[in-house]
């Protein structure tokens, strides 16, 4: 669903957009931002899975050294960075922000990428639901 140029992931998350749109002044926001992106894991390098040695096996032909396919000789991987995109970062007046995910419900990868971001930027993740009687549920 696009609204406002931003494509919401669910009708839900693009449901609580509108709410907080609506409601803007009275909850005291200053600014919504839409699908912000933290990195929760840095690029890194590991060892090589083929136990190679600095990059170099010996070749099954000649049993002289040749590079690693797996590492590509250089003896190491590279990983690359991993992000947690939540839904939503709420600006208030008063200079405080919150980090909202809307959710139907709440998977392991999810509570994963919450826990790594929680411990790295010492936020907590709010996690939204709609509730058929009370409204907007935020825990």
């Amino acid at each position: 669903i696009e609204y406002d140029g931003i494509v919401f992931d669910s009708l839900t998350e693009h449901n609580y957009y509108v709410y907080l749109k609506e409601q803007k002044d009275e909850l005291g926001i200053e600014e919504i931002i839409a699908h912000p992106t933290y990195e929760i894991i840095p690029a890194h390098i590991v060892q090589c899975t083929k136990h190679c040695d600095f990059g170099k096996v010996p070749s099954p032909k000649t049993g002289k050294p040749i590079n690693c396919r797996t590492c590509n000789g250089k003896g190491f991987l590279e990983r690359t960075a991993s992000h947690f995109t939540p839904d939503f970062k709420i600006v208030y007046k008063d200079g405080h922000e919150e980090i909202i995910d809307v959710k139907g419900y709440v998977q392991g990868a999810f509570m994963l990428r919450k826990t790594l971001f929680e411990s790295r930027y010492a936020q907590h993740v709010f996690v939204v639901k709609w509730d058929r009687v009370r409204g907007w549920v935020k825990r």
